[in-house]
C-alpha cells in the first residue's frame, strides 16, 4: 500500500469517528458512518465489508464506536478486524 493512500485512510477514519463522537442518537450516527465509509477512497472489498459490518453486526452506539476505532488500527498496521 502506498504511503499517501496510508495517510488519507488514517485522516478520513479520523474525520468519520471525530464527526460521529458529537451525535448523540445511534440511528443518526450510523447514517453518517455509512455516508463516510462510502466517501472513503479505499479497496471495494474493505468497503463493502466494513459497510456489511456496520449495517448489520453494529447494533448500538457503543458496538459502532468500538468497531470503528478497531478498523482505525487495522489501517495503521497497530489491530486486525
Amino acid at each position: 500500500m502506498p504511503k499517501t493512500s496510508y495517510v488519507d485512510i488514517k485522516s478520513k477514519l479520523h474525520s468519520i469517528l471525530d464527526s460521529i463522537n458529537s451525535i448523540p442518537d445511534y440511528e443518526d450516527k450510523k447514517a453518517a458512518t455509512i455516508s463516510g465509509i462510502n466517501d472513503l477512497n479505499i479497496n471495494e472489498d474493505d468497503k463493502k465489508r466494513m459497510l456489511m459490518i456496520v449495517r448489520y453486526q453494529c447494533p448500538n452506539s457503543f458496538k459502532l464506536t468500538t468497531y470503528l476505532y478497531n478498523v482505525m488500527l487495522k489501517f495503521e498496521g497497530l489491530g486486525v478486524v
